[in-house]
C-alpha cells in the first residue's frame, strides 16, 4: 500500500485497538470518527447537568434551567 492509501476498517482497528486501552481521553477521539469535533472535556457531573438541562428545555420542564430527578 502506498502512503496515501486507506486501509480497510479491520486493518485500521487492529493497529489502533491497543490505543483504546491506554485510558488516555485524547485517544478516545480517534475512535469518534466524524464526531470527534463534537468532543468536549468535562467531568461526569457536568455531563449529567448538560444532558438534564437539555432534556428539561426540550420537555418544557423547570423553565429550561435543569431537569431535577428526585
Amino acid at each position: 500500500m502506498g502512503s496515501g492509501d486507506v486501509w480497510p476498517d479491520p486493518a485500521q482497528m487492529s493497529v489502533a485497538a491497543p490505543l483504546q486501552d491506554t485510558g488516555d481521553r485524547e485517544m478516545t477521539l480517534l475512535f469518534a470518527g466524524q464526531s470527534a469535533a463534537l468532543g468536549r472535556d468535562m467531568s461526569a457531573g457536568a455531563l449529567v447537568e448538560a444532558v438534564a438541562g437539555e432534556a428539561g428545555r426540550r420537555l418544557g420542564v423547570g423553565g429550561g434551567d435543569s431537569l431535577v430527578v428526585a
